[in-house]
C-alpha cells in the first residue's frame, strides 16, 4: 500500500512525509524513503519538494524538471531534464 510499509510483525507503519514507498535503514534503525510522491524528489533518504512548475524532478531547481504540471511543457537541451515553460 503506497505510503506504508510493514514491520517484522506485519504491522503497517506510515512512511515519512512525502514518501510513496519506504523501508528500514539499519544504522540508525529508522524508516527511510525509497520512492517519492509526484512533485517531490529523492535526496539522502528524504523526499523534498520540486520546483512549482515540475510534476517530477531531479532536484529543487526549475531546470531539473523531468515532467511538468498541467499548463506547462518541458524544454530540454541535451539531458532528459529541463525547464517547464507555460503553454501559450
Amino acid at each position: 500500500m503506497p505510503g506504508f510499509t510493514l514491520d517484522k510483525f506485519d504491522y503497517p507503519l506510515r512512511c515519512p512525509r512525502f514518501c510513496a514507498r519506504c523501508g528500514f535503514s539499519s544504522i540508525p534503525v529508522s524508516l527511510t524513503c525509497t520512492e517519492c510522491l509526484a512533485g517531490f524528489y529523492f535526496n539522502s533518504g528524504s523526499c523534498l519538494k520540486c520546483h512549482a512548475t515540475c510534476l517530477t524532478c531531479e532536484s529543487f531547481t526549475a531546470a531539473t524538471c523531468l515532467t511538468c504540471r498541467a499548463g506547462f511543457y518541458l524544454e530540454t537541451v541535451v539531458s532528459p531534464s529541463g525547464a517547464c515553460t507555460a503553454c501559450p
